[in-house]
Order: structure tokens, then sequence, then C-alpha cells
């Protein structure tokens, strides 16, 4: 048995798993809101996750159910149910004036990931905007700049590169890497993006 982790929007693009001697499980990780995972069949292609409850094991009579998935208003991934937070944390988060995760009355999280709600089944189009995704970690492109620019080590510019396993990765260009990186050290950035500088220029 294998596992396969990525971003959901990828998923329709997987190539087919052809090792006959063993199954690989899709996981689709929605950020800090839920996951979904699905065994691949016979033909070794990404299972169909349709709307509705996802029961566990995916059998028809499945012991528990995992989650519910819709498709919300405004055609993004809406989840609820035992792998989904029911309430804002830490609480009393709604009140601070900082982001914090929003349950709606009836239960359901928009995870902001956009979906094609025409459809039964669930086909992920897009991240949340801004937001990308580097293996574990999640990040606002806009706050990432900022940080680069709060550093004052000169013009940067960060681009943002598609990763098969990954999601996404960085590269970024700027006049003078080893001084960029080790203020960036300094402000305690993510190693992610200090070594973005590392590949010198966007296309490397």
């Amino acid at each position: 048995m294998s596992s396969r982790c990525g971003a959901p929007e990828r998923l329709t693009r997987a190539p087919p798993w052809r090792e006959p001697n063993a199954c690989v499980t899709d996981i689709l990780v929605f950020g800090e809101t839920g996951l979904v995972a699905a065994r691949r069949g016979p033909g070794g292609k990404p299972a169909v996750i349709p709307f509705g409850l996802v029961p566990a094991p995916r059998a028809p009579k499945g012991i528990i159910i995992a989650a519910e998935i819709i498709a919300s208003p405004i055609g993004t991934v809406a989840m609820r149910g035992p792998m989904v937070p029911s309430a804002p944390f830490p609480p009393g988060a709604e009140r601070s004036g900082l982001p914090y995760l929003k349950v709606s009355a009836s239960g359901f999280i928009d995870t902001g990931y956009a979906c094609r709600p025409d459809v039964p089944a669930l086909v992920v189009t897009g991240p949340p905007p801004g937001m990308i995704t580097m293996g574990g970690y999640r990040f606002l492109l806009e706050e990432l700049q900022e940080m680069v620019d709060r550093t004052g080590c000169g013009d940067a510019r960060l681009t943002v590169l598609p990763d098969a396993l990954a999601g996404h990765r960085l590269a970024a260009s700027t006049s003078d890497r080893e001084s960029m990186q080790a203020s960036l050290r300094l402000h305690g950035a993510n190693p992610l993006l200090v070594e973005a500088f590392g590949f010198g220029r966007p296309d490397a």
C-alpha cells in the first residue's frame, strides 16, 4: 500500500498508477480545513469522489462518515464532518481581529479551493487565490513578498513554479543573494523562502 499527498487541483492531471503489486491512495489535503483519501482502482486512475457524504472505508456500507463535501454558492469546495474543525480555534479567535477559520451555522467550512459545481463528482480547479503550497506548508504569496521587501536588501522578485510532488516551489532573484538570505534568516523566515534565493534566477 502506498499513499500520495498532493494539491487537490492537480489530481486530474496525475498519471495512472502502473504498479500491479501495490495499491496507491490519493490524499487530497485542503489546507487546514480537512482531507479526503481515495484508493485507486485496478485501472490506476484517481478514484471519483462524489459530492455528498464520504464514508470510510469508501465502500457503500462504510463504517463511518468521514466528511461531507459540497460546492458552495460561489463555486468553492466546502466541507464538514469528523475530519473538519467544528469551531474557530483558538476559542475566541473570532473576536481577536486576526484571521481565523470561519465555520458556518450549518457546520461547513469553505476551503477556498475552486471547483466545478456543474458536475456530480469533485473536480478541483484551483487553490485559494494568492495561496501557494509547498509540501506541508501553505503561504500567502503577498506575505512572503512583504517579508522580502522588509529586509531592505534591494529589489527582489519571487516566482511560483509548479512542482509535481510538492505542489509549488519558489524561485527568486535579487542583486545580492547572500545579503538577502542572511537578512531573511535573521528575521526568522521559513527556510523554503531563504533557499528560494539560492536558485539565482526564477527560471533556474
